[in-house]
């Protein structure tokens, strides 16, 4: 199993296309017995704690330092990963060096964020540009000693940078991992399935897939291997997700529709996944030869269908 915490809805970028900046409606923590209680209850061992927001590094290091001290005594196996834009870490180092540098003795990992064009923003409106990236990770390569990995997210505003993303984490030998924009938070358009995979395709072809964490898996939905999210439609077995206010959901990115409502099924309260969350077309896709890969994500099949054109979307699926 594993969680994804959403410790709060704090964050010092201010991005345009945010998927979580309507996560909860105070800024206070998540209390952390929440997820005390989540590993002590739950039925299968978890794994990992990936802990996202907001941004992780809005919450003192302290908070942190609990967690790792009562998993140490209760669960030791589970790994606790950290999605950050590591700006905190980039202006106040000192504040995160000893936790950071735990990462190899306390099963520590972390990830950051960069793209091109101007959707990743500071509070203060500037444009998070690839020399600020570079210092990031210089300090983070010069301090703890690791490449940190990075999370782009892929709209019809950058889609053209997408090749040029991935040769820079080929030129810091890092990866990273090319997502499509969800309809969630401030997007209010997701970015077309069809064209996202036309991308991981053309990486393929360009023979950097080794440098894009998607690729990797696209692969082997290709080869008929389960893999993992965004392209296990079983996920919701092995993914749970607390956000700030203590709910609970089967579904992170769904967890970020939280103010528009989402079905009693995604919180954690029924049982069998409904069908018009599991298929985009019941009399097309299970003749269809894409029908695994269209359908192994139930928030793609709900943005697919609520806010895109399903016949644009399955001829450029054949065409590909």
């Amino acid at each position: 199993m594993d969680l994804v915490v959403k410790i709060n809805d704090k964050c010092n970028f201010a991005c345009n296309f945010c998927s979580s900046n309507q996560i909860s409606l105070t800024h206070e923590n998540l209390d952390i017995n929440k997820i005390f209680e989540f590993v002590t209850n739950c039925n299968q061992p978890v794994q990992s704690i990936i802990v996202n927001g907001g941004d992780p590094l809005m919450v003192d290091p302290e908070y942190y330092e609990q967690l790792l001290g009562w998993l140490k005594e209760n669960s030791p196996e589970t790994h606790v990963s950290f999605t950050t834009n590591l700006l905190d870490f980039w202006e106040h180092p000192e504040k995160w060096l000893d936790l950071f540098n735990l990462k190899r003795e306390d099963h520590i990992s972390v990830c950051t964020s960069f793209q091109y064009g101007s959707g990743r923003r500071l509070k203060t409106g500037e444009v998070y540009t690839e020399d600020m990236f570079r210092e990031v990770f210089e300090l983070f390569l010069n301090t703890i000693g690791e490449r940190v990995p990075f999370i782009s997210v892929i709209s019809e505003e950058n889609e053209d940078t997408a090749i040029k993303t991935v040769k820079l984490a080929k030129e810091l030998q890092t990866k990273c991992r090319l997502n499509p924009a969800l309809r969630s938070g401030r997007t209010t358009k997701p970015y077309p399935f069809y064209k996202i995979v036309k991308i991981w395709l053309d990486i393929i072809d360009a023979g950097l897939d080794e440098y894009e964490m998607n690729c990797v898996l696209l692969k082997q939905v290709i080869n008929d291997n389960v893999t993992e999210c965004p392209f296990n439609p079983y996920c919701h077995k092995s993914i749970s997700c607390l956000s700030p206010d203590g709910t609970q959901h089967t579904c992170p990115a769904v967890a970020d529709d939280i103010l528009k409502g989402v079905p009693e099924y995604f919180q954690g309260t029924g049982g069998t996944i409904p069908l018009e969350y599991r298929v985009i077309q019941e009399d097309k896709c299970y003749t269809c030869p894409m029908y695994a890969l269209c359908n192994s994500c139930t928030k793609r099949i709900m943005d697919i269908k609520d806010y895109l054109d399903i016949e644009e979307h399955c001829n450029g699926m054949h065409e590909l």
